[in-house]
């Protein structure tokens, strides 16, 4: 199963039409994301992790690319009473990336989330939570998903989840939507923090796999890529979590590049009240269910 398009720090995992590998075979996929997807977050996100060997939690296999170009701020966003939202970009090795950057009281006070509550809505089941909380996105299909192995812990990741997802997302009138096909992998890097990545996957190694979109659907859509890494972090002292991402994309079809990339970061900065008022929302519910 590989990616449709090959983006160099995130590895083409599986050999094609392996819809059921062996478990050592997934667990060195997702080892190899895991650890490819963190050492971006270290240089584009600014995520700090223990490196060494020794280190309680540490991932000694992730580094950081000191050539990396800077990113040029592009959007702010004031959202009260949730959050100040920063959009960035950059070119990186012949792709466009837009960054997105938060920071959130660490609180379970009244329109605020605590680090547990966004980091079991945006790591945990991504996608499929994805499909209920952001406003562009109107199918989150669960293609399928992967056994990991010792329950979820692979090298220093623990609650490692891999699966397969095929995302539709709504576009303005006259223009198709979009779906993207992707394999998604989440993890909880130490008791800090928590990363996920989505990599675009070839629709034609997945229309004979049970669970896709048959294709008469799919043809209500045009396909298109995008490759995502998030990361959630709690800085302890000083009570709040940090919110952070970059994602390149491409919806294909006869959109301008341009257009393509300012619709993209109005969505990406509308994406965090989204997120957190239905997270709110999630725990109101949850709390007037408490008999």
């Amino acid at each position: 199963m590989a990616p449709d398009h090959q983006i160099e720090y995130f590895p083409t995992p599986l050999g094609k039409s392996e819809a059921n590998p062996a478990h050592a075979e997934i667990e060195s996929c997702a080892a190899q994301i895991l650890t490819q997807a963190l050492s971006f977050a270290i240089t584009h996100l600014g995520v700090k992790v223990a490196t060494s060997r020794t280190a309680p939690e540490s991932h000694p296999n992730t580094s950081q690319d000191v050539t990396a170009p800077e990113w040029k701020a592009a959007k702010v966003v004031r959202a009260p009473p949730y959050a100040r939202v920063q959009t960035k970009t950059k070119n990186y090795r012949g792709q466009h990336w837009i960054g997105r950057f938060s920071t959130h009281p660490d609180s379970a006070m009244e329109n605020s989330t605590t680090f547990d509550e966004m980091k079991d809505g945006l790591i945990r089941s991504h996608a499929t939570q994805e499909g209920d909380w952001a406003a562009d996105v109107h199918v989150a299909h669960h293609v399928l998903s992967y056994p990991i192995p010792n329950d979820g812990v692979i090298d220093s990741f623990t609650k490692v989840e891999m699966g397969i997802y095929e995302m539709g997302h709504k576009t303005p009138p006259m223009v198709s939507n979009r779906l993207f096909t992707v394999l998604t992998v989440s993890a909880d890097v130490n008791q800090q923090g928590s990363i996920v990545v989505s990599i675009p996957l070839e629709v034609d190694d997945f229309e004979l796999v049970h669970g896709s979109l048959d294709k008469r659907t799919r043809k209500r859509y045009t396909q298109g890529r995008y490759v995502a890494v998030e990361y959630v972090s709690r800085d302890a002292g000083a009570d709040y979590t940090v919110w952070s991402m970059a994602t390149s994309s491409d919806a294909e079809g006869w959109i301008p590049k341009s257009l393509q990339r300012w619709k993209a970061k109005t969505i990406i900065a509308e994406d965090v009240p989204s997120f957190l008022e239905w997270r709110i929302t999630q725990r109101r519910i949850s709390l007037k269910a408490i008999p």
